[in-house]
């Protein structure tokens, strides 16, 4: 399915969890903080005043989320709509972007 994002939202690919640490450690449940790749994203969110504040991120960038913020009620409903490996979230979600493009692992 082809979408076009409004508002602030982002589309990304997630990044499968590692199951072990750096240090060899096995990985036992759900992981809080997950990896992902913009895909695209909305033109921005508008003010009261109607004057609109583009997003900061565009394709390409990598950036940590909490998972908790895709799996809402909402957030299972447009999962259908997406790949296995893919997101939607908004912009405010995202904890920090990569700019080193280095693998961080959480």
């Amino acid at each position: 399915m082809k979408i076009r994002l409004m508002h602030d939202w982002v589309l990304a690919e997630v990044e499968p969890a590692p199951d072990t640490t750096a240090g060899g450690i096995v990985i036992v449940g759900p992981q809080p903080i997950r990896m992902a790749t913009v895909i695209s994203v909305g033109p921005g969110r508008r003010d009261a005043k109607g004057k609109l504040t583009p997003t900061q991120l565009k394709a390409g960038d990598k950036f940590p989320f909490f998972k908790a913020a895709s799996e809402t009620r909402q957030g299972h409903a447009l999962a259908m709509l997406l790949d296995d490996n893919q997101v939607l979230i908004k912009e405010s979600d995202v904890l920090f972007v990569d700019e080193q493009g280095v693998s961080v692992t959480l």
